[in-house]
């Protein structure tokens, strides 16, 4: 067991403050890159969930879709 006394003698090593920043800074923007991922996927599954109710619906066009890789295709100059 560990008494007061023992416990008080433990050196614990304490990184210098600039380290200590820095991981921090990096730990924040590893966060808000997190949080951008996150909102990305719950878009996504929503924008997919659209599409299949399109689908199931028939309310699916695509020849709007795909006019300009048709495009592409024959050579008209559009850019995919």
């Amino acid at each position: 067991m560990v008494n007061k006394t023992t416990f008080q003698e433990i050196e614990l090593p304490i990184p210098p403050l600039n380290l200590q920043e820095a991981y921090s800074s990096k730990f924040k923007k590893l966060i808000e890159l997190k949080r951008t991922l996150i909102k990305s996927e719950k878009k996504l599954n929503n924008l997919f969930n659209a599409l299949l109710q399109k689908a199931f619906k028939g309310e699916l066009n695509f020849s709007e879709t795909q006019e300009p890789l048709l495009a592409a295709e024959e050579g008209q100059g559009y850019e995919v």
